[in-house]
């Protein structure tokens, strides 16, 4: 189980077109990933495995000199993170 570059997953190259389509002056994506894999033993006798990953992105932006935030963890549409940033800027 990891990662993978499945259609779904946001690209920051993406998200910062589209900042600058909307009417962004400067903008910056930060995208985090991470996939814990825990085991616990009991008694020297293994007792739970467990598996859990987690993904984050956050756009920040500046438009008319105010700064913008929206941020979203797992699957997202990046023209509604960039509408979240922006509507965040007003």
């Amino acid at each position: 189980m990891g990662f993978d570059n499945s259609p779904q997953a946001l690209s920051a190259e993406q998200l910062l077109n589209l900042a600058k389509q909307a009417g962004a002056e400067a903008a910056e994506v930060f995208q985090s990933r991470s996939l814990s894999r825990p085991v616990f033993f009991e008694a020297n006798r293994l007792k739970q495995l467990e598996s859990s990953q987690a993904e984050g992105t956050a756009l920040r932006l500046w438009r008319n000199g105010c700064p913008g935030l929206a941020v979203a963890y797992g699957a997202v549409e990046p023209q509604a993170l960039v509408e979240r940033a922006i509507a965040s800027a007003n």
